[in-house]
């Protein structure tokens, strides 16, 4: 039985709930290398008022024409358990991913063939207790954990976390008990998915330098703040950015990843518009960040995201792959391998 939570109020990067009607407005795309294998490294199932997405809504996507071969499904504040310990709770969402997805005809796609769960950090050396239970449940398909670590001391561009979950804080990644947990994903060979702002890059770079033998995964390009405070600035943003970027990719065990440019925190502001965006207009603006990341990060350590169902809110699936194919095309045949499937094979450890 899930949790049911009061969502965040609204502010400058609230993210709009997908209007089926208006994507359906958008003029039909074929779909480009429809042959080429997707890992779909970022995606969330979950129910929660007003929103939904599960393995049929998935699977709707899925069925546009792209060969998404796997999916990693990232922890998003659903399903957790409403009883036992607290700290077990988190466990129950990876337990309704396992359910659903092993009892439902998924077709050619292994839908959440890598599951990302919550964790609370904090907790030091107690979180192990919660580790081994995602294990346990994840029938080994659990590969990682993602902990929040977003923030900003604007309430305009603030990322609220609101129960079961911590709150959340400036300069938590440099909290000695956040650490000590964060050291515990090592010997289960456990990624870290890091959502944080484009500010906090360097807390990023901190953490990962500290704690080498545990791989972070930049989690949106760095969600790069173009609204509020930020917005007008896209020059010096950009400049400072790509400066972080280029700092945290000398280390070895950082990842990226690519994708959840549609959220309103990049300025872009699609929904506004009459019509839906084509994949031909978001590669030329989505052009900078996504050669920037590459160029940096190489395509061993680099691969692709949906950001589903969030990213619906502003494009329909086939419209996201094509885009970012698009951004591609110049790419050696090893690169878009390792870009659209191989790196994220590797670095969460998928057994396909």
């Amino acid at each position: 039985m899930s949790q049911q939570v009061k969502p965040p109020p609204p502010n400058d990067v609230t993210n709009v709930v997908p209007d089926q009607d208006w994507l359906d407005l958008a003029e039909p795309e074929e779909v480009i290398e429809p042959d080429l294998p997707i890992v779909d490294t970022h995606h969330h199932l979950g129910e929660r008022p007003g929103a939904r997405y599960l393995v049929p809504d998935l699977m709707r996507d899925l069925n546009e024409g792209h060969n998404v071969i796997a999916t990693v499904n990232v922890e998003g504040n659903h399903f957790f358990r409403t009883y036992g310990p607290p700290h077990l709770r988190a466990a129950g969402e990876t337990e309704m991913i396992v359910s659903m997805t092993d009892c439902r005809d998924v077709g050619t796609t292994r839908v959440g063939a890598g599951i990302v769960g919550y964790a609370d950090l904090f907790l030091g050396a107690k979180v192990e207790e919660l580790l081994d239970l995602h294990a346990e449940l994840g029938r080994g398909r659990f590969v990682g954990v993602r902990q929040l670590t977003i923030w900003d001391d604007s309430e305009r561009v603030r990322m609220f976390q609101f129960p079961p979950k911590r709150p959340l804080s400036a300069g938590m990644m440099a909290d000695a008990g956040f650490r000590e947990g964060y050291g515990r994903l090592a010997r289960r060979h456990l990624t870290f998915d890091a959502t944080a702002f484009h500010t906090q890059l360097g807390d990023c770079y901190e953490l990962a330098k500290a704690i080498p033998d545990v791989r972070l995964i930049v989690d949106h390009l760095g969600c790069v703040l173009r609204v509020g405070r930020y917005a007008g600035k896209d020059d010096d943003i950009f400049r400072q950015w790509k400066t972080s970027l280029a700092r945290i990719a000398t280390l070895d065990n950082v990842a990226i990843k690519i994708g959840g440019l549609g959220m309103r925190m990049y300025g872009f502001d699609f929904r506004s518009r009459k019509l839906p965006p084509s994949s031909a207009e978001l590669a030329r603006l989505w052009r900078p960040f996504v050669e920037t990341a590459i160029e940096l990060f190489g395509s061993n350590r680099a691969m692709m995201e949906s950001n589903f169902p969030i990213d619906r809110g502003y494009f329909s699936y086939r419209t996201c792959w094509n885009a970012l194919k698009r951004l591609t095309a110049e790419a050696t045949d090893g690169e878009k391998a390792a870009l659209f499937s191989g790196t994220a094979i590797r670095t969460y450890g998928l057994a396909l």
